[in-house]
């Protein structure tokens, strides 16, 4: 069965709907098989962006090109004393008090303490690790749940 897009726009005006790609699924729904899509109940919506997981730049770590060695004992990871390893954009549970903070690994300090931060980079809390729970392991695109 092919739906023509000028189909799905006037189903998506006839349900009121912004122009957006999930509104232009439920159209199509509707364009196709006449069935009007219940959006009273949506699923939470996940919003995602990337972060950088490899910074190394080797061509500036060259002593042959004019550059610095990197130090072999630079902070990549922190292990905790249950042997965890936490790296950045590693997502972690902290719980402190009763209130819990779900958030990102931004900082590592060689001192074992960490800076955790929202999504967007704004700090919750500067904690060792021996008091963080891990969630997921990092990835390259750190999401947020609205």
């Amino acid at each position: 069965m092919k739906i023509n897009p000028g189909r799905v726009k006037k189903a998506r005006v006839k349900l009121s709907l912004g122009k957006e790609h999930w509104a232009d699924a439920a159209a199509l729904v509707y364009a196709a098989f006449g069935v009007k899509p219940d959006l009273t109940d949506l699923p939470p919506f996940l919003q995602g962006r990337f972060v950088r997981t490899k910074n190394r730049q080797l061509h500036r770590a060259n002593p042959f090109k004019g550059g610095k060695r990197a130090k072999a004992q630079s902070n990549r990871y922190l292990i905790s004393k249950n042997g965890v390893r936490f790296m950045r954009n590693g997502l972690v549970e902290y719980k402190a008090g009763g209130a819990k903070v779900v958030g990102y690994i931004n900082t590592l300090r060689s001192s074992g303490s960490v800076r955790v931060a929202d999504w967007q980079g704004k700090e919750l809390v500067n904690v060792s690790v021996n008091k963080l729970k891990k969630l997921q392991n990092r990835d390259s695109i750190v999401w947020e749940v609205s």
